[in-house]
């Protein structure tokens, strides 16, 4: 079995001929996405990941279950799902869950975590699944 090295923020370093003029930091710096310009861009993408699923399941199932989501956040851990009741989370997540996780990973090309908000309850906070 191949071994690999152990990630950490030594492997992403520069080695300090290159590094004098960058200011040190103690902690890598993560990017995050800033949701506020990306609203307009929201449709697009889960019209993409809708067309992922499409292409795996029959008409029937993605009409009835993915047809009416609509995604309304995305960070850079988390994807949020606006379905139209719990019996719709419920559902996609014992069901296809997996295969939605792929339908993101796709079109991202990286993972994200899944949390559902019903649309029915708009006030209550995300579930993750």
């Amino acid at each position: 079995m191949a071994r690999f090295p152990r990630l950490g923020p030594d492997l992403f370093s520069l080695p300090r001929s290159l590094n004098r003029d960058l200011p040190s930091s103690p902690d890598p710096v993560l990017p995050t996405v800033d949701n506020s310009s990306h609203h307009d861009h929201l449709p697009a993408l889960w019209n993409d990941i809708a067309t992922a699923l499409k292409a795996e399941l029959n008409a029937d199932a993605y009409t009835r279950w993915f047809r009416d989501i609509e995604l309304i956040s995305l960070d850079a851990q988390r994807l949020t799902l606006r379905v139209p009741n719990n019996i719709f989370q419920l559902w996609i997540e014992s069901n296809y869950l997996p295969l939605l996780r792929s339908a993101i990973m796709l079109v991202l090309g990286e993972p994200r975590s899944v949390a559902f908000v019903h649309a029915d309850d708009a006030a209550a906070p995300p579930t993750q699944a």
